[in-house]
């Protein structure tokens, strides 16, 4: 039995008299898996039908006083009892499970030659099919070959010596039309027993199978949403490919950086909350301005917001869209502020080549290296707040209709002297400001 029907707890005695639940429970043990629990129940169901079957046979033959057809059926019961007894004191299933197997696929052939043939015994033969079908459920379609052979040897050698049998044999003195009545029944039902259980089993394996696929796809989703809240759909895709390390470069990308004036000092004695709600609205707003001008945002570190525009996918635009964002920027933070002072911000901005990549084997970040990323932060620390600060580079590429006016040379850490300028909003646009 595979794991996956294994891992599906079925009762075939579920919908049955509660006597026979508990004779189906007979055998079970607190540490058998439910696959276990199921061929314990499977074969003690079976040992109850065709115990109630031998009563009604046993039965008739008592009635007419031929105690020939009382030998077989007074072994099985023996079988059954001694293989239920060791059940019982080991918990374990493999003496009952082929002490019946056997006795099914032996006995009613015996039986049949005691009675003297085919006809005489109401071709009890016929029950021996029930070994090989009990032994595809309970041991296996593999093992259960053998068994199925076996039970075709049998029929065969009972045909051979049917003819010997009806001559040398005296019939026995029985209720031959009860016993063909009460093999055809007993047969058929043995023989549904195990495929019923096989439905039942497969109808709870697809509907749970079905249940987790359902779960499966809705974390899947999950995964997905937050992998893209991370990481940018194309490196996303990647990672979810199996691609490791992800380095890729950049030949021009413009780099922005921005933090809160005063933002150390200003979080001291603030409460937690309200901290972090203030935050919240400062980066959702700018989380709102990069998707709106085609950036990616990068990560956040404390106050400070990096973003980068051509990268990971490339613009012929980035400066532009960097530019436009930086400036609108500083309108996004009017109305709010943090222990009673007005939020103020400072955007530094460069532009040039870069490496960027996913390293690492675990929090997944997609991050930026190189020396356009040092200097856009130096613009960013060195600047002045309510102004987006920019390189000579930078500035030299925006162009049209953004201007810029020169600061005038200063000395950047790890940098050394650097010409900076701020960057001017278009003439006339109402929407973004210096």
């Amino acid at each position: 039995m595979s794991e996956a029907v294994a891992a599906i707890e079925v009762n075939p005695a579920e919908r049955l008299p509660r006597w026979v639940q508990r004779f189906a429970d007979i055998g079970s043990d607190p540490a058998d898996d439910p696959g276990t629990r199921l061929r314990k129940r499977m074969l003690l169901l079976v040992v109850l039908f065709a115990t109630l079957t031998i009563t009604v046979a046993i039965a008739g033959t008592l009635a007419v006083g031929d105690v020939r057809s009382l030998v077989t059926p007074a072994i099985y019961l023996v079988v059954s009892v001694v293989g239920i007894g060791v059940l019982l004191a080991t918990r374990r299933i493999g003496v009952l499970l082929y002490s019946q197997l056997t006795a099914i696929l032996v006995l009613p052939a015996m039986q049949q030659w005691m009675l003297g043939g085919f006809a005489a015994s109401a071709g009890s033969v016929l029950y021996t099919l029930n070994a090989a079908l009990l032994a595809v459920v309970l041991v296996g379609p593999r093992r259960a070959r053998w068994w199925l052979l076996a039970f075709a040897s049998v029929v065969v050698l009972s045909g051979l010596v049917d003819p010997w049998l009806t001559r040398n044999v005296r019939p026995a003195d029985v209720p031959v039309t009860l016993f063909y009545v009460v093999t055809v029944i007993a047969v058929g039902m043995i023989a549904w027993l195990p495929l019923a259980f096989f439905v039942e089993s497969r109808r709870r394996l697809v509907a749970e199978l079905d249940r987790a696929n359902a779960e499966l796809d809705a974390e899947r989703r999950r995964s997905d949403a937050l992998l893209l809240n991370i990481l940018p759909p194309g490196i996303a895709s990647r990672l979810k490919d199996g691609e490791r390390p992800i380095a890729d470069r950049y030949d021009e990308v413009a780099v922005l950086f921005a933090d809160i004036e005063g933002f150390t000092p200003s979080v001291q004695g603030v409460d937690p909350e309200d901290l972090i709600h203030t935050l919240n609205q400062v980066f959702t707003r700018f989380d709102r301005l990069a998707a709106a001008s085609g950036m990616e945002k990068v990560k956040t570190i404390g106050d400070a917001y990096m973003a980068v525009s051509g990268a990971p996918e490339p613009h012929a635009d980035a400066v532009t869209r960097a530019a436009r964002m930086a400036l609108q920027m500083q309108g996004a933070c009017e109305g709010l502020a943090l222990a009673g002072r007005p939020l103020r911000i400072r955007v530094g901005l460069d532009v040039g080549p870069v490496v960027g990549g996913v390293i690492g084997e675990a929090k997944f970040a997609w991050d930026l290296y190189g020396d356009v990323v040092n200097t856009a932060a130096r613009m960013e620390s060195h600047g002045v707040a309510g102004r987006v600060q920019v390189t000579e580079r930078f500035a030299r590429r925006v162009g049209p209709p953004f201007g810029a006016v020169e600061r005038g040379a200063m000395e950047v850490k790890g940098k050394g002297t650097l010409r900076t300028y701020f960057l001017l909003p278009p003439p006339g646009d109402q929407g973004i400001r210096a």
